[in-house]
């Protein structure tokens, strides 16, 4: 039996379809009344109504009368502003929250499309935990793509898990498929083979290739878009923005949980330029947002806020990302033969959904969930993917130097923001042949463990701007490696903290004193929790407290943390192969000699 993709249809449904459309058939739902905002013309247009048969859009309109039948369920909206279900163009919905808790949250605010990377889970899975995935997040109440990461890191410890040529081609063959996901534009405009394989191999497949451009201008700019690489999330500025759409670019605007780009671009509509190749993404949000403020229904309010038409800010997540993936004839717009995906708004200047439908099906009835995600029982190598040779001990979180007593010069990870760093050289004290830390100086140690190749592989460095004065804090949820990352005073701690996560097979932990003062369990493949929304929010609500009574004054110290392994974001990092120093691309000792 033929199993269709996401735009196949039966000869029957099709029929049935047309039927409605000329009354012929009844429609299983009909929205009446409603103030319509047209995408495709920037129209609103009053008192119209849409039919819906199976998951369908059968009819649009001023009168659906034909089309309403006994069994018809009809929602009369007179006043009401009905848009199309939102798109997020670019997320990592596999970070740390739940997928079931983020599907949830995404239907309950009206995003009934997700397009997002799986970096989280292939990293330290490879094929087969993608292939999981892959199949988990099919047939769920809202449609969930994915494109597939080139697997870029600066950790060694991972190359078992990359994917081949082969089962990338394999990969490109699904329908959930969109593409090749975020190459880093610096190893690709070098000639990375591998990366150049990639994107060649998903040209011939005809999909995307989404960039990551950060940093990259000019030139590098050009260069990086000759491949064929039609995306960027990464612009931090109305320039950077102005000159990718210049260059006919898909340029998505980051509004989310790593980080807020929208105040800074805001400007642009003020160019009078097109703004077709604009769209709104989150690039990750953290359990705070999704549980307090809402998902694409927030990033759009605060487009709007910053001075956004708000019909325009509604098309940013709508028609423009559903253009750039070729999706637009069955998402994006309510019209015939999309998908059902529809949102009920007071208006266009209050976009709080009241009733969310997605595939012609309600899924949220003002604030309340009336369908549920396909559940799964996540097998072994998922639930116990962190398995330790040893338990640590303070022994091995000891710096050994090449002198007993004195100085020793030595680079350290200078944390200058939340999430970049810089390489600092200074020297610190060395008693009895170990590195001592420096809380004065707020200089502490770092450690990267490997969790893939070589469990328990460790890297040991120095970190200034953590600010933590006692303890340690670990997760196991690092950016594009294998590793645990960890920070602390302590070595008791530090050993205790990755002791806990590795009894856990996944967490985050605050450890002082030889006491777990906090933990989250991160136990699903060791990057995301069991734990629902509201209480997974609260958990790292209390990461944030104990870590800041310990002396941090990082806003977000848990993404400070698990960033310190990647190599997507300046200056300095450490995996457990050890210093990586970005602008060099390669690994740096410890030591200056």
């Amino acid at each position: 039996m033929r199993k269709p993709g996401p735009r196949g249809m039966s000869p029957e449904k099709i029929l049935s379809i047309i039927n409605v459309a000329l009354g012929k058939e009844k429609a299983d739902l009909v929205l009446t009344n409603a103030k319509l905002v047209n995408v495709y013309t920037g129209e609103i247009q009053p008192d119209y109504c849409v039919a819906v048969k199976h998951d369908r859009i059968a009819y649009v309109g001023k009168n659906a009368s034909h089309t309403i039948g006994p069994d018809t369920r009809v929602l009369d909206i007179p006043g009401k502003t009905i848009i199309p279900g939102f798109i997020d163009a670019h997320t990592h919905m596999l970070a740390v929250i739940n997928p079931a808790e983020y599907i949830k949250a995404a239907m309950l605010h009206g995003t009934t499309t997700i397009i997002t990377e799986i970096q989280e889970i292939t990293f330290p899975l490879g094929y087969r935990g993608a292939l999981f995935f892959l199949n988990y997040l099919k047939d769920q109440p809202i449609k969930v793509f994915c494109t597939i990461p080139p697997l870029l890191t600066m950790s060694r410890s991972v190359e078992k898990n990359f994917l081949t040529l082969q089962q990338f081609h394999r990969l490109l063959k699904r329908d959930e498929v969109m593409g090749l996901g975020e190459p880093y534009w610096l190893p690709t405009i070098k000639g990375d083979k591998r990366v150049l394989e990639f994107i060649s191999e998903t040209s011939y497949a005809g999909k995307r290739m989404e960039g990551h451009a950060s940093g990259a201008r000019n030139e590098k700019l050009v260069a990086y878009f000759s491949t064929g690489i039609t995306s960027c999330h990464e612009s931090v500025s109305k320039e950077e923005t102005l000159e990718k759409l210049r260059l006919g670019v898909s340029t998505m605007v980051r509004e989310g949980g790593n980080r807020t780009e929208l105040p800074a671009i805001a400007d642009i509509q003020k160019e009078k330029i097109d703004l077709r190749l604009l769209s709104l993404v989150s690039d990750g949000l953290s359990a705070e947002i999704l549980y307090k403020k809402g998902y694409m229904d927030h990033i759009v309010r605060q487009a709007i806020r910053y001075g956004f038409n708000p019909v325009t800010a509604i098309q940013a997540a709508t028609i423009n990302p559903a253009t750039h993936f070729a999706l637009d004839d069955i998402l994006g717009g309510i019209a015939p033969g999309r998908y059902a995906d529809i949102l009920v708004v007071p208006d266009i200047e209050n976009i709080d959904a009241e009733y969310v439908i997605s595939k012609g099906k309600v899924v949220a009835d003002k604030g309340h969930l009336t369908a549920e995600p396909r559940k799964t029982n996540w097998p072994v190598f998922i639930r116990r993917s962190i398995l330790m040779p040893k338990l640590f001990t303070p022994e091995d979180f000891r710096i050994k130097a090449k002198i007993q007593n004195g100085r020793a010069r030595v680079r350290v990870i200078e944390q200058i923001a939340e999430l970049v760093t810089k390489e600092l050289v200074t020297d610190v004290q060395v008693s009895a042949g170990s590195v001592q830390v420096d809380t004065e100086r707020d200089i502490i140690k770092v450690a990267a463990i490997s969790r893939v190749e070589e469990p328990g592989k460790t890297a040991l460095g120095l970190i200034k701007g953590f600010g933590l004065k006692k303890g340690a804090f670990a997760s196991s949820a690092s950016w594009d490696c294998g590793s645990i990352v960890a920070v602390g005073v302590d070595d008791g701690d530090l050993a205790l903290a990755i002791n806990r996560i590795s009894e856990l097979h996944g967490g985050c932990i605050v450890c002082c004193e030889g006491k777990i003062l906090a933990e989250v369990d991160l136990t699903v493949g060791g990057s995301m929790s069991t734990l629902p929304l509201k209480e997974l929010h609260e958990g790292l609500q209390k990461i944030q407290q104990v870590v800041a009574g310990l002396g941090n004054k990082l806003n977000r110290a848990h993404l400070s943390l698990v960033v310190l392994s990647t190599g997507a974001i300046p200056h300095l990092r450490i995996t457990e192969t050890g210093l990586y120093n970005i602008r060099e691309n390669a690994y740096v000792d410890l030591f200056v000699d």
